[in-house]
């Protein structure tokens, strides 16, 4: 009879225990709506940029498996070089192939992007089927930008990768007839211009940087094209330099123009006193010979 009753009492107690841990409040939720208090992260590789009916949408890689998630329109973006301080950039400065580790809100969408790469200044010593081997000794993969730079890339052209700091690929890349070495001394800084061109831009025709320290040729710089109507370069300005710049599609008669059609002011842009890179994101309203 004591036996059973020692059953009994010592089933009831596991019951009880079983019945608190199904009622105890969970540590890792929000008690009042039961949703997670951890913030929920996607990382990946930054694919590209995409808009539909109800805003912006960024498409990002996890290892083979492509996913496209809606941006708040509140989201903020931040940038990172290995051993430097995040920097905040706008979201079409992200470049593809770029790593990055999206935070999600409550309702599934971005609410921040941190983006960070690795700097490598070295030099051409093989360049080839979308890889370069550099004077450093290490073997690069190209990927976004950078590929799309590797057909001019000769041997002994020096370079300035944006690298995964993971894997090591180049997703960008600058490339230059002078050493980037003098950017350690504190007097280079790479700056890297992101223009919108109007949606009526000939499909065919590239787009050009002209600066009055380029004489103001007007085919000076001859951009690379990005997704979303977008073309990117960048030019290795010394620290503090300022210079005056526009878009042409390869002359004057060509170049940018205001919304009705005006001439433009040329663009001024005073690079950072400090060696290192700098962001500049443009939008041309129209073109001189076409309508808008």
């Amino acid at each position: 009879m004591f036996r059973r009753l020692a059953t009994i009492a010592t089933a009831i107690a596991a019951c009880a225990g079983l019945l608190s841990s199904l009622t105890a409040p969970c540590e890792s939720s929000d008690t009042t709506t039961g949703s997670p208090t951890a913030a929920q992260h996607v990382v990946g590789i930054f694919v590209s940029l995409g808009t539909d009916a109800t805003g912006t949408l960024i498409t990002v890689d996890q290892g083979g498996t492509v996913k496209a998630l809606r941006v708040s329109a509140s989201a903020t973006v931040n940038e990172t070089e290995t051993g430097a301080a995040p920097t905040v950039i706008s979201l079409v400065a992200l470049k593809a192939g770029e790593p990055v580790d999206l935070q999600l809100g409550p309702d599934g969408s971005v609410i921040s992007i941190a983006a960070r790469y690795s700097s490598v200044a070295t030099r051409v010593i093989v360049s080839q089927d979308g890889y370069i081997v550099a004077a450093d000794g290490n073997a690069y993969k190209l990927v976004g930008a950078a590929l799309s730079a590797a057909p001019s890339l000769d041997v002994g052209t020096y370079v300035l990768l944006q690298t995964d700091p993971a894997s090591g690929n180049a997703f960008d890349l600058t490339a230059s007839r002078q050493s980037f070495r003098t950017a350690a001394q504190g007097t280079v800084v790479a700056v890297t211009f992101v223009v919108r061109v109007p949606a009526n831009t000939p499909p065919t025709d590239p787009i050009y940087l002209a600066t009055n320290a380029g004489n103001w040729t007007p085919n000076g710089t001859r951009l690379v094209p990005l997704d979303g109507g977008r073309w990117t370069g960048t030019l290795q300005l010394a620290a503090g330099t300022q210079i005056e710049y526009r878009y042409t599609r390869g002359s004057w008669a060509t170049d940018e123009r205001t919304a009705s059609g005006t001439p433009t002011a040329n663009r001024t842009l005073t690079a950072a006193k400090t060696a290192g890179t700098q962001n500049v994101d443009d939008v041309v309203a129209r073109w001189a010979d076409l309508a808008s």
